[in-house]
């Protein structure tokens, strides 16, 4: 991998950083820290989570699977109750059994857009996930604790024993 051709992105304002990377959060939670919007015992915990994903990877949140597996069970039963009244001559409505479908369809393609977007997170190599950390760093939104212990993690979770993380 090329560090000269990934200097740039680092040196991006936020406004250009992907939205949804560690930077992008952290930041974002550095300039709402202390206000109304997030106290410091909320700001902890968001940026906690923020560095266990880091160190950890990322893992479908069990709230977030429950949600969907509740919106597919209720589009279900819809779709099933619509089917039921298609075959009744006294309740011929299409309408329920079409948006239910259509629910069906939009729900399953979520679905699998989140579990993909996992999926790829997770397969990040070692040299991205140590590029990431590296632009933290440089962007002072990480301690030197906080870096030498993520540091560590990504090596360990790759079987790669870790160097020196000042050396990097």
């Amino acid at each position: 991998m090329n560090q000269t051709s990934r200097q740039p992105d680092s040196a991006a304002p936020a406004s250009l950083a992907v939205p949804d990377s560690a930077r992008t959060i952290l930041e974002s939670l550095e300039r709402d820290r202390g206000s109304h919007l997030l106290p410091e015992a909320e700001f902890q915990s968001a940026r906690q989570l923020v560095l266990t994903e880091l160190a950890e990877g990322p893992r479908p949140a069990r709230s977030t699977l429950l949600t969907f597996g509740a919106v597919g069970v209720l589009l279900a039963t819809c779709f099933a109750i619509g089917l039921f009244m298609l075959t009744n001559p006294n309740w011929i409505d299409p309408w329920l059994a079409l948006a239910a479908g259509g629910g069906l369809i939009a729900w399953g393609y979520l679905l699998r857009s989140y579990l993909v977007s996992m999926r790829e997170q997770a397969q990040m190599s070692l040299q991205e996930r140590l590029h990431e950390l590296e632009e933290l760093r440089a962007h002072q939104l990480l301690t030197q604790d906080e870096y030498e212990h993520i540091y560590a993690a990504l090596h360990i979770s790759r079987g790669v024993p870790p160097s020196s993380p000042t050396s990097c």
